[in-house]
């Protein structure tokens, strides 16, 4: 008896859950199709002719759409998108970005901190650097592009590379330009050891800022005139395996709150030792 009665609760389960299951199925199989319909091919013979394929093949597609309520007919022999089908179409364009983005970023996104928060808005707004050869020069010549018209730029440095300090010993002397760098006392130590002009250069102008933090420092960080981010991620050797850039306000605010908290952090932490040394 109770068996009967568990047989039937999973077979409402079932029903309720399969439709749902299909309709992402039938999305993900006809989604060429859908995207015609959208760009105005609307006939069999224009969708056959676009596609490449057989006339079976479509009216087999149309006829699927049209069954899950995705479209229906119209005049003259066309096909139209329905409400649902227009939702249904926006919500799977949305979430395939997503998933290519996790795709194709997952190297550097793996190796972001914790702090950054990767939800679905964020994703669908940023571009990842991470594919073919010289992909750390790749990542550093899109951070130079967007030094280059900079006015204001933040940078959260956990080492520092001769790329980075030549490009912005360079840009520091330009007015008007304000840099702030933060980094930790351990990398501020080894980057004087280098004992280079242009680091000198760099920590000597009065455009720039230093201000060292005990927090660890995980990836490199620009932020540029307060409306583009650079993150740059390093593999398990430390090299630069790639970077994200974005400019939408959520990526810019989410990494300006954590930025923030590594400045607030370090000038705390300077100003206890000023205090200790007065006294």
């Amino acid at each position: 008896m109770y068996c009967i009665v568990i047989i039937i609760m999973l077979n409402v389960v079932f029903a309720n859950i399969m439709p749902s299951t299909d309709l992402l199925e039938t999305m993900h199989k006809r989604f060429d199709v859908m995207r015609c319909l959208r760009d105005g091919i609307t006939t069999k013979s224009r969708i056959e002719k676009e596609l490449g394929v057989s006339r079976q093949t479509v009216g087999r597609a149309l006829t699927e759409l049209e069954d899950h309520g995705l479209i229906t007919d119209a005049r003259n022999d066309c096909q139209e998108i329905t409400s649902v089908g227009e939702i249904a179409y926006e919500t799977y364009t949305e979430h395939q970005e997503v998933f290519n983005t996790l795709s194709k970023g997952r190297r550097v996104l793996n190796n972001l901190p914790i702090e950054i928060r990767l939800d679905k808005e964020l994703l669908r707004e940023v571009t990842i650097i991470n594919e073919g050869e010289y992909v750390s020069q790749k990542s550093f010549a899109e951070l130079e592009r967007l030094i280059q018209p900079a006015d204001n730029v933040i940078a959260v440095t956990p080492v520092f590379v001769h790329h980075q300090i030549n490009l912005l010993s360079q840009k520091v002397t330009e007015t008007p330009f304000d840099l702030t760098i933060v980094t930790t006392n351990d990398s501020l130590r080894e980057a004087l050891e280098m004992n280079s002009s242009e680091m000198t250069m760099l920590l000597e102008s009065e455009n720039c800022t230093v201000i060292t933090t005990s927090e660890t420092l995980s990836c490199p960080m620009y932020i540029c005139d307060e409306e583009t981010v650079w993150l740059g991620s390093f593999d398990e050797n430390g090299s630069l395996c790639g970077a994200l850039v974005a400019d939408s306000d959520h990526a810019v605010d989410c990494t300006t709150d954590l930025v923030t908290e590594y400045i607030d952090e370090g000038s705390e932490s300077m100003d206890r030792e000023s205090q200790q040394i007065q006294d």
